[in-house]
């Protein structure tokens, strides 16, 4: 069979994204459905496009038209506001594991969720729950919508095979999930506190508080339970698997919440989570698994917190039997191959209408909630065009504001012009003037350069002519001392001859 798998999120796992319970849910059909031998189509929003991920549609008509082309043998919806749209297509089964209409309140959104969960019913061939409690509350609703309450099975939420994990040194109790309006577990976590600061051993840790998708309302806890010593906030996002690591490290999980209809209504993917990573729960009677708990010996069922606690830090073989018992436990809800979806896969048919026991008024209410959602839009894009046309014109005031100052600048600038032009006719005829008399005066000292050039040739060439004369001396006397030194030689001769001659006379 080909099945088209619509959901919200990005698959579990996705690196860099947290994990909705939606997805987990869907990937637990699509991972059960395929080991089935089915072809599995997954589809989500365009928002939770991812690199090599399912195919994603943008908006209702996009929807439908992906759908039709895709051509299933049968539509699993585990987003039940997106149902109405596959209408006609395919068998449509609608998976409405959480109970959102209990959630709404606390949220005021009641009258979207009311038409969210009547269309969804109005349009399915076959719906699915996570647990008995949720089918019986429904079952009037499917009444109401016209359907015959036989067309539903119970699949309960897959515990995962939580990895094995070595405990913390220090006692550690776990509490994880994001902290919705609906639940409220002050109460119960300060008297946790409040008990290992006298016991002066152990905290508890709160993991995550921020949700995948859907965050409005959540809870700041830490502003009305403020950490401490023996209370810690891990508010980081992880992924389901690094949570579950997280989990295997624990050595117990809390989960006492204040009474409410919600919490006696809904599985919780935490619980699970916990039985599944060998996590004894301490919890309250109210939600749907502590029967199963209290007799699995799985967790610590009841208001005495104090006394799970204490068990708790004492560890050893007892709190070991009790890990035991949570991962025994898990082991029994799990069903990787539910009977109920594959046999609606190969059985399913579109049901026949019926009418409704309030004829028409899912439709009426999914086509009001269309038509407040658009006047909604178009009243936020006309809060949005005032706002910009508000803007436009006080920018076009300050656009007059900045023309009339231009205008008086450019006044202003105009006049100086004409001053600066008049200065600067006065100048260029100073300037004229001026420069007349300087090329007078540069043709003056032209001359006089020229004279002086051709004065300073002519005493150039007597210069000459002077060091020709005084070299012409210079070797005139030159020739006179060498005559001189040889008259001196001969006179020197002539001399000595005397002196011979004298000597002769007088001997």
């Amino acid at each position: 069979m080909r099945i088209l798998l619509v959901f919200h999120g990005t698959p579990p796992n996705t690196p860099g994204h947290a994990d909705s319970g939606g997805a987990i849910r869907a990937w637990a059909h699509r991972s059960a459905l395929e080991s089935a031998g089915h072809q599995v189509l997954a589809l989500t929003r365009a928002q939770d496009r991812i690199p090599g991920g399912p195919d994603t549609f943008d908006g209702p008509a996009q929807l439908r038209a992906k759908a039709k082309a895709a051509a299933p043998d049968r539509i699993l919806c585990v987003q039940p506001e997106e149902a109405r749209h596959l209408r006609g297509i395919a068998p449509l089964c609608v998976d409405l594991y959480a109970p959102r209409l209990l959630e709404a309140q606390w949220q005021g959104q009641q009258s979207a969720a009311a038409v969210d969960t009547l269309s969804a019913l109005d349009v399915a061939d076959f719906v699915l729950f996570s647990n008995p409690r949720q089918r019986w509350f429904n079952l009037s609703l499917m009444l109401l919508a016209g359907m015959d309450p036989s067309l539903c099975a119970v699949v309960g939420l897959q515990p995962p095979v939580g990895p094995q994990g070595k405990l913390s040194r220090s006692p550690e109790i776990l509490m994880g999930g994001a902290a919705w309006p609906w639940l409220d577990p002050v109460d119960g976590l300060r008297r946790a506190v409040a008990h290992l600061t006298k016991r002066r051993r152990g905290k508890v840790v709160v993991i995550g508080g921020q949700p995948a998708l859907g965050g409005e309302g959540v809870v700041d806890l830490e502003s009305v339970v403020p950490a401490g010593p023996r209370l810690r906030y891990e508010p980081q996002p992880l992924s389901h698997g690094a949570l579950l690591e997280r989990y295997a490290s624990g050595w117990a999980a809390f989960d006492h919440m204040a009474p409410s209809p919600e919490r006696e209504l809904a599985l919780a993917f935490r619980h699970v989570d916990y039985l599944g990573c060998g996590l004894p729960l301490i919890t309250t009677e109210i939600h749907p698994l502590s029967e199963r708990i209290h007799q699995a010996q799985a967790g610590w069922v009841g208001p005495d917190i104090e006394a799970a606690l204490d068990e708790v830090l004492a560890g050893g073989k007892a709190l070991s039997a009790r890990a035991k018992a949570a991962k025994d436990l898990a082991e029994q809800l799990r069903d990787p191959a539910p009977k109920a979806l594959l046999d609606w896969v190969i059985n399913g048919q579109v049901r026949p209408s019926s009418p409704p026991a309030l004829e028409g008024a899912a439709q009426l209410a999914a086509r009001a909630q269309v038509l407040v959602a658009r006047e909604r839009t178009l009243s936020q894009e006309l809060s949005q065009s005032q706002e910009e046309a508000q803007e436009k014109r006080q920018e076009i005031e300050a656009l007059h504001l900045d023309l009339r100052q231009a205008s008086a600048s450019i006044a202003g600038l105009t006049r100086s012009m004409e001053e600066v032009a008049a200065f600067k006719r006065e100048a260029i005829s100073v300037l004229g003037a001026h420069h007349s008399g300087a090329a007078q005066e540069r043709d003056s000292l032209v001359r006089q350069i020229a004279e002086t050039q051709a004065d300073l040739a002519k005493k150039n060439a007597e210069l000459r002519a002077m060091q020709r004369e005084h070299d012409r001396q210079k070797g005139l006397l030159l020739e006179s001392e060498l005559r001189a030194q040889e008259a001196e030689g001969r006179a020197n001769g002539l001399g000595a001859q005397l002196d011979q001659v004298l000597r002769r006379l007088r001997s």
